[in-house]
């Protein structure tokens, strides 16, 4: 599990990946250049988008560009680029 990007709760998730005891598979990848999000898109074999509200999901357009499935929560406009 790699999570891209910053953000208050980092501490929250490292200690949640500590009593999951997922340790060694889980990776806060702080802040990414988009060379950085391209690289990473490509190598990882799914895309989760966990947000509450997305007006546009610039994030699901460049993994499908990747030829990535995506998985989102019913937060706008995932719900548009998705096929279930």
């Amino acid at each position: 599990l790699i999570i891209a990007g910053e953000g208050e709760m980092a501490s929250t998730l490292k200690e949640l990946a500590s009593i999951l005891d997922i340790e060694p598979s889980f990776k806060l990848a702080g802040r990414l250049s988009k060379e950085e999000v391209r690289s990473l898109l490509v190598q990882s074999s799914v895309l989760v988008v966990s947000s509450k509200v997305e007006t546009f999901s610039v994030t699901t357009i460049e993994a499908h560009a990747c030829g990535l499935p995506v998985i989102s929560t019913p937060c706008g406009g995932p719900s548009e680029l998705i096929n279930a």
